[in-house]
């Protein structure tokens, strides 16, 4: 293919130890390695007045597409996180001969607010009213007008691409799909000692914060001695664990933030299970990750999770917003170690077809359709 010049832009930091960063960061390695030039532009790219603040849902947008268009002599299409596509796919629009758009939605910003909303009202999450106001006036029309001005909308599960299909009505040939890449597989021996628990994710609703502190109530009543690791919540230890009950406090340990990747690998080989009870979910690299490195997997049943989990034959799956079934899930994965061990042997033969490149020729193909 002929090499091209792409700028993959978002309005996030620009760290390799977060779920976006690191996304960006293996694309970008991914897509040159195979002869492409990629630019990344990130929240640290652009001022601080534009990317900080709660007005940065509107500035950012409009300050992206200034320099998209300014710049346009300089790639050959522009990758661009969902909800910050409006101003230049309304370029685009007026003016044909910019560069294609592509739409990056890791989960589609609908799709969670409507997620959340309904888990609010199980009391599994808080939606403010000022969320309830400006979400539907602000961010869900920017969203849907960059879906529909983008010339191609790239996603990561395949319930976000029905959903644009069947209900936004996109042409199938307008909308891809793709699994994220996985880490090299690894070499892996059950852990000893007392059974393990590992969460890896924000302390935020959408990743199941109300959900764990039942589900680990559940898991530790049966099995006293277990312990339980949260990993990169981004918020104190004191903070986090006023959220469980008392009686479990002492089996817990909260991990503000792991940058290292080599940290977290040490922190997959000590655990038996990853317990994921997320509300919503694209293509989840913990995920990946943990059956990379051959950990058993308990993972709620929505988003792209499916996609990458076969219910019990390379991990156990869950209803969303169900702490009891979530609980039992890792209780079995804890009890029964044969299962656990054959789980985790098959996952880790089958995340091998998920690769980086994959991403990367997905992407290609996408930018080749719109450039015809």
């Amino acid at each position: 293919m002929t090499p091209l010049r792409l700028v993959l832009a978002q309005n996030t930091p620009g760290h390799s130890w977060t779920g976006m960063g690191r996304w960006a960061h293996e694309t970008a390695a991914a897509l040159r390695g195979r002869g492409h030039t990629v630019s990344l532009w990130f929240s640290e790219d652009f001022p601080r007045r534009v990317t900080a603040g709660r007005l940065s849902v509107l500035r950012y947008p409009s300050a992206l597409g200034r320099r998209l268009v300014r710049e346009r002599a300089s790639f050959d299409a522009a990758i661009i996180h969902e909800p910050a596509g409006r101003r230049y796919g309304r370029a685009r629009r007026a003016d044909p001969s910019l560069p294609p758009l592509l739409l990056m939605c890791h989960n589609l910003e609908a799709e969670v607010f409507a997620t959340l909303r309904d888990a609010a009202a199980l009391g599994f999450a808080r939606v403010s009213l000022g969320q309830r106001l400006k979400t539907p006036l602000v961010r869900l029309p920017q969203s849907r007008d960059a879906i529909r001005l983008a010339d191609h909308v790239l996603c990561l599960s395949q319930r976000d691409r029905r959903a644009l299909v069947e209900r936004w009505g996109l042409p199938g040939t307008r909308v891809t799909a793709f699994v994220n890449g996985a880490p090299a597989v690894v070499p892996r021996r059950p852990p000893s000692g007392p059974p393990t628990v590992l969460f890896v994710g924000g302390w935020l609703d959408v990743k199941g914060r109300r959900v764990l502190p039942p589900l680990w109530t559940l898991v530790s009543e049966r099995m006293p001695g277990a312990r339980l690791t949260l990993v990169g919540t981004g918020r104190s230890g004191p903070e986090v664990l006023s959220e469980f009950p008392p009686s479990v406090r002492g089996t817990v340990t909260v991990m503000q933030r792991v940058e290292r990747v080599q940290a977290m690998a040490d922190l997959f080989a000590r655990h038996h299970v990853l317990v994921m009870p997320s509300l919503s979910e694209g293509s989840p690299l913990t995920l990946l990750e943990a059956m990379a490195a051959g950990v058993p997997v308990a993972a709620a049943a929505v988003g792209g999770i499916p996609d990458i989990v076969r219910h019990e034959a390379t991990g156990i799956l869950f209803p969303t917003c169900d702490s009891r079934a979530a609980g039992e899930a890792v209780l079995r994965l804890l009890t029964d170690r044969n299962l656990s061990e054959a789980l985790a042997n098959l996952a880790q033969r089958e995340v091998q077809q998920h690769t980086w490149g994959g991403v990367a020729k997905a992407i290609e193909h996408a930018v080749a359709a719109v450039r015809t």
